[in-house]
This record gives C-alpha cells, sequence and structure tokens, in this order.
C-alpha cells in the first residue's frame, strides 16, 4: 500500500507538471492609460549601479491593479458647501471671485489670508502670504513641540469633516521649518524654526505604498505658526485629495522589473532625490512596487517601481506595460 501510494504521487506529480501553465488574463477595463505626469526632474548621477542582493530587480507581479480616482459634481450644493466651509474657517463668506470650478474667499480682518475651494471635488488651499504680512512669524517661543502639532492638526482636519479612513489610517509627520526671505528651509532644530508642519500620508493601497513626487511630503498637510490667533497660526491648510474607487479595479500587464531598470539607466523615469554628497555613481540597493499619487488631478491611480540606493537616491519608473499607455 505504501508503495502504491508513493507511486501514485509520482504518477500525479508528473501529470501537473506537464499540464500548461494557465494563462494570466487582464481586465484592462480602462482601455489605453494615460501616461504618469512626473515633475521635471533637477539632476541624476552619471552612473546607476545595480546591486540588490537578488542580483537584479525583484518581479513584484504579472498583474498591475489599477483604480479609477473618484471625483465629484457641481451645482448649486456645492456652492453653498464652499460658502459654509470658507464662514468656519473664519472668512467673508461671499467669494470675491467665483467661476464654474473654483471660488476664491479673502479675509477683510486679515488680507494676506486666501482661500481657494474647488467645487467638485471639495478640495482646497487656505494661505496666509508671508509676503504681504510676515508678523505670524515673529512669535515663535509659543511654536508646539511636534506631538502637539500633530495632536493639533488632527483635531483641525476632522473638524472640517474630511479626515477620511484613506488618512486616518495612514500615517502623520510633523517637521519644523524656517522662513526666510521667501524660501522655505527645512531644520531639524526647534529653537531655528518658525513654522512647523503636518503631513497626512495615506494608507497602503493593497498593501503598497502610495508615493508623492517628494516622498516627504503629502497633498493633505498643514502649517501653524507659533501664534495664538487662530487667523495668524495656521500659515498653510493644503487638501489636494483624490482617493481611489476601490470597486473599480481592473488589471493590466506591466513591464519587467529589468525593463523598468534598463529605462532608469537610459534617462527615463524621475529620480525623485539624487542622494546627498552628489557623487556621480550611486548603488541601487532595492526596487519596490509603489502606487504614485502625483499630487493633481489623475484619472487613474497606476503602479511604479521605486529604486531606491546609497546616501538617500530614489527613483520613479512607471509599471503598466507600455502597449497600454497612450
Amino acid at each position: 500500500l505504501i508503495l502504491i501510494a508513493i507511486a501514485w504521487r509520482l504518477v500525479s506529480d508528473y501529470v501537473e507538471s506537464q499540464k500548461p501553465e494557465t494563462e494570466i488574463t487582464f481586465t484592462t477595463g480602462f482601455g489605453k492609460l494615460p501616461p504618469l505626469d512626473f515633475p521635471e526632474e533637477t539632476d541624476r548621477p552619471a552612473i546607476l549601479t545595480l546591486q540588490t542582493i537578488q542580483g537584479g530587480v525583484p518581479e513584484a507581479s504579472s498583474v498591475a491593479r489599477v483604480y479609477k480616482t473618484k471625483t465629484g459634481s457641481t451645482g448649486l450644493l456645492t456652492a453653498k458647501k464652499a460658502q459654509q466651509f470658507a464662514r468656519l474657517q473664519g472668512f467673508d463668506p461671499t467669494p470675491t471671485t467665483k467661476t464654474a470650478t473654483q471660488h476664491i474667499f479673502h479675509d477683510s480682518r486679515y488680507p494676506a489670508r486666501s482661500l481657494t475651494y474647488t467645487l467638485a471635488t471639495e478640495n482646497f488651499d487656505l494661505i496666509y502670504d508671508l509676503d504681504l504680512d510676515n508678523s505670524p512669524l515673529t512669535n515663535t517661543t509659543t511654536l508646539t513641540d511636534t506631538n502637539r502639532a500633530l495632536e493639533e492638526a488632527v483635531t483641525l482636519l476632522q473638524s472640517t469633516g474630511r479626515f477620511v479612513p484613506i488618512l486616518e489610517n495612514g500615517t502623520q509627520k510633523a517637521t519644523y521649518y524656517r522662513y526666510q526671505n521667501g524660501e522655505l528651509l527645512l531644520t531639524n532644530n526647534r529653537q531655528d524654526a518658525n513654522l512647523i508642519r503636518v503631513d497626512f500620508f495615506v494608507q497602503p493601497i493593497g498593501g503598497m505604498e502610495v508615493k508623492t513626487p517628494n516622498p516627504n511630503e503629502s497633498s493633505v498637510y498643514v502649517v501653524f505658526s507659533g501664534m495664538i490667533n487662530q487667523q495668524q497660526r495656521i500659515v498653510r491648510f493644503h487638501y489636494q485629495l483624490f482617493p481611489p474607487e476601490l470597486s473599480s479595479l481592473q488589471t493590466y500587464p506591466i513591464k519587467a522589473g529589468n525593463t523598468a531598470w534598463e529605462e532608469l539607466v537610459s534617462g527615463r523615469g524621475y529620480v525623485v532625490n539624487i542622494g546627498t554628497d552628489n557623487e556621480a555613481q550611486v548603488f541601487i540597493r532595492n526596487a519596490t512596487f509603489a502606487y504614485y499619487d502625483p499630487g493633481k488631478y489623475q484619472e487613474y491611480l497606476q503602479p511604479i517601481y521605486v529604486f531606491t540606493g546609497d546616501r538617500g537616491f530614489e527613483a520613479y519608473v512607471p509599471a503598466i506595460d507600455p502597449s497600454w499607455v497612450e
């Protein structure tokens, strides 16, 4: 009986090995996809050398999951929502500029404050123009610590009703900055800072991280000054979010990892961070799979290859097979 069982297993394994591989099918329901919109690249190393543990680019998958991003609609109710939101943020509720897509509000008490509200998406950008009035920078003794800034930013976002699950289940990060001569300079020293920024990063989609043009910054963030007065405390409140419709999933073929590497070496893709020391040669230690959020509207959430290397080097390459990109 034992010999029969062993023989049966051997025969079964042989028959299974002779079966043709199941062909992978793709839904491709969105048709051809638009190319990803990367920012203009500033610099890249002269020599990129692949030196991963695997000896090549790991193959993440042969199937890419693509999602349609959510958009809203305009109408009378959205205009009223814009006015209500402006009033809650301390602005005059009558917009100073109106278009079919956006309303712009100003604060008569603080002319440096403005709010641009996009009707369809309910995204917004609140700005205190420090070049017009730099008084929020004068009080740095009450600049909060990172933990309190995180709590304050979460409370502020909750008060707008926009702390949606994709943000709530993501991560937040607080960073000190110094605004000087029209420039926002990153600083690790609280004593040298006059502003603190809190970024809200979205949760992973399908287990994959969502990358932005600057991986240290998100498209939803708040910048606080050290002022007590709320109108001068919030220097920037930027909310630009286009969450994916998870029910709209379509699958597409992806390019091979080595093909993505060859594209990067030949000058394509996008170098996010050249790395410290600006050396001519950079060794690439790892390659992963992620989604790309350009920080502005894109019709579909698409995957990318992410190449990381020595001294903070990072680069993106589109992952969708070129035959499915317009």
